[in-house]
């Protein structure tokens, strides 16, 4: 799929640009706070990944897609024997550390994930 680039005149009178629907100019994160600009170009390269995953299965909706590819990557990590669940736990460790300061090296928070049958 394709990547999709538009750019408008805001309210403002400033370029606002879109990449794949995604406002580059004036993406917010859930508390409303504008995003960073290097976690903004995160999401962008996440986004990509999305899309070539939804071509090949044939999902529309972003939240189903997302969960599908997160299921597909603990499938792929048991297929070469990595621990998806460590996998995981760092990845939301450096998420969270990321949406606090985006450049940082600090030591990402611990996160522990267990799975209740």
């Amino acid at each position: 799929m394709g990547e999709t680039r538009t750019a408008s005149i805001g309210e403002s009178g400033r370029r606002q640009s879109r990449i794949n629907g995604l406002n580059t100019k004036k993406a917010r994160t859930r508390g409303n706070n504008l995003m960073h600009k290097m976690n903004l170009k995160r999401a962008l390269f996440a986004e990509r990944a999305l899309d070539a995953f939804r071509a090949e299965v044939g999902l529309d909706a972003i939240g189903d897609t997302v969960t599908d590819l997160m299921s597909d990557i603990g499938h792929l990590c048991d297929a070469k024997e990595l621990d998806f669940l460590a996998l995981l736990a760092k990845a939301i460790g450096d998420w969270k550390l990321e949406q606090t300061n985006p450049e940082s090296v600090d030591v990402r928070p611990m996160v522990k994930i267990e799975v209740v049958s």
